[in-house]
């Protein structure tokens, strides 16, 4: 009975270790100077997972750790790309936009902006391309100012904090 069961978990492990192998070969052939790539697909509408922009339902939060929370420290905000606290604590939020098209568009970019669109929440969300300055200080982790820092910048731009200077 014993000798079974050692044959049936044998087998069984057996199973189980040939069903580990991706088919992906050898991963020492795919780094180095000629590594083995795979073939290229070209498609006409290439697969594409795009995530959907939900938010937080009312007193809604992320699941934490044990003896942590997390909340949202500021609402409102038009395509957050980058934030940065400042030395002080204030944190600056970058928010950028597209620029808008040539009127003469290429088919390319038609397709590209319908797919693109069904990752907004829809239609113009208001003014962009500013960095907004959210300052709290009474540190209870909402910002008691929120406010334009720098408007009408022309997108795309960058931001940079090196030391106490500010790069825009």
């Amino acid at each position: 009975m014993t000798s079974l069961l050692v044959r049936i978990l044998l087998c069984s492990s057996l199973l189980c270790l040939a069903g580990c192998d991706d088919g992906s070969g050898d991963p020492n052939a795919q780094i180095g100077a000629n590594p083995k790539l795979p073939e290229i697909q070209q498609y006409l509408l290439p697969p594409m997972h795009i995530a959907r922009i939900v938010g937080w339902k009312k007193d809604e939060t992320p699941t934490v750790a044990q003896g942590l929370q997390a909340k949202a420290f500021a609402t409102g905000l038009q395509h957050p790309r980058s934030l940065y606290v400042l030395p002080n604590g204030d944190v600056l939020v970058v928010e950028s936009k597209a620029p808008k098209g040539a009127a003469i568009k290429r088919p390319k970019e038609i397709v590209m902006g319908y797919v693109e669109s069904w990752a907004t929440s829809g239609g113009d969300t208001g003014p962009s391309n500013r960095i907004t300055l959210l300052r709290d200080t009474n540190g209870d982790g909402v910002p008691d100012t929120q406010s334009v820092f720098i408007d009408h910048l022309n997108s795309p731009f960058g931001v940079a904090l090196v030391g106490n200077d500010l790069y825009v």
